[in-house]
């Protein structure tokens, strides 16, 4: 690669990790989640190094997954991270005419101003299990991939009280340069 990558926005395979893999029997939910370490590891690496180079990572899995506390993920728990919640039905989620909430949690290398978007109620949620729902689910309403555009544009020294200046900016303090307490 010759020019770095600003945000890596990663979405791993989560049914392995899900809620509802822990309805599962053991030995083939291990063996699903061998099946996604190799990868899994590979990413936490790529997230790591995009720390490393003062970049960011914006990871998608379902909410509530063991994902970040059982996979080589947990790795990145150990450094700096930012989390947002997000139901898909705030960013008009819907199959087959149908609110969906679908939440998803986001872990970022950054502060989220975005992803941050819970249901309020005041409508029914289409239940998603079986008839492979929660897999057509799976796909972002427009919505839901601007929010995570612009999250992924904020400018890394971007707080939620403001913006935090760069060692090379600077700030005229004026009159105030000179006060004391």
């Amino acid at each position: 690669i010759s020019q770095g990558v600003d945000c890596l926005f990663l979405a791993p395979n989560c049914h392995p990790w899900g809620n509802n893999s822990r309805a599962s029997p053991e030995e083939y939910r291990e063996k699903k989640r061998a099946e996604e370490t190799d990868t899994l590891a590979f990413l936490a690496v790529a997230c790591i190094f995009q720390v490393l180079l003062d970049r960011k990572y914006i990871i998608e899995s379902c909410a509530y997954s063991d994902i970040f506390s059982k996979s080589p993920l947990k790795v990145l728990r150990e450094i700096a991270f930012h989390l947002g919640l997000l139901d898909q039905c705030t960013c008009g989620g819907t199959l087959d005419g149908e609110f969906i909430r679908k939440r998803s949690h986001f872990q970022c290398s950054h502060v989220l101003h975005h992803l941050q978007s819970l249901c309020s109620g005041g409508h029914k949620h289409l239940n998603l299990r079986g008839k492979g729902l929660a897999a057509a689910a799976a796909k972002y309403p427009e919505q839901e991939c601007k929010l995570i555009v612009l999250d992924a544009q904020m400018p890394i020294g971007t707080s939620e009280r403001g913006r935090i200046l760069s060692a090379k900016e600077s700030i005229t303090l004026g009159e105030f340069e000179n006060l004391t307490w």
